[in-house]
């Protein structure tokens, strides 16, 4: 969940755009209705976790729809569908299936460690005061979200690119990597 609440209602905006494109888009090709329907549940999803509803669903939910979600990308990469961009769709998949686990209870949450500055004076942890915790944010959640913000950016600018160039107009995939990539941005800060 996202604390500022104009960056919230502005994802919130990004995410629906998009969740309804991809559902308006699969209807209308029908070889890409899995693509369409994944991609619009996957928007729906991030909805949900940017408001504190989503918060109270399952992680495991999460991470099981998408990780299925991923596998039948894969699966029809591997097996020679004609689905455009097969590792994309499986990336993004994969990634909703990593935003589950990061909300599962205390995967990725702050830890409270003792200070320096009240370890060098004598106390541990146990007998720290409450204004003396510093909360850090590990590292490899940082590391993580960092590496998938700056990929969605760089697929932004590749949607970007194709948008411009015509004759494809993929609003719908632009919309869906800026949100994934500043919704990752947010969890690296």
């Amino acid at each position: 969940m996202i604390a500022d609440s104009a960056l919230r209602w502005a994802l919130t905006a990004v995410f629906a755009l998009a969740a309804l494109l991809f559902a308006g888009a699969g209807w209308r090709a029908r070889g890409q209705r899995g693509v369409g329907a994944l991609h619009a549940l996957a928007s729906v999803a991030m909805i949900a976790m940017l408001w504190p509803v989503g918060m109270r669903v399952s992680p495991l939910l999460y991470v099981l729809v998408f990780t299925a979600g991923a596998l039948y990308f894969a699966y029809l990469a591997l097996f020679g569908f004609e689905l455009p961009h097969p590792v994309y769709h499986c990336t993004m998949m994969a990634a909703m299936a990593l935003m589950g686990l990061l909300m599962a209870p205390n995967a990725g949450l702050p830890v409270a460690t003792a200070s320096p500055e009240t370890v060098a004076s004598g106390h541990h942890g146990a007998h720290v005061s409450h204004g003396a915790i510093a909360v850090s944010t590990p590292v490899w959640l940082t590391v993580v979200c960092t590496v998938l913000a700056a990929g969605f950016c760089a697929a932004t600018l590749w949607w970007f690119y194709l948008l411009v160039r015509g004759p494809q107009r993929p609003y719908a995939d632009l919309l869906m990597a800026l949100g994934m990539s500043a919704s990752f941005a947010v969890m690296a800060i």
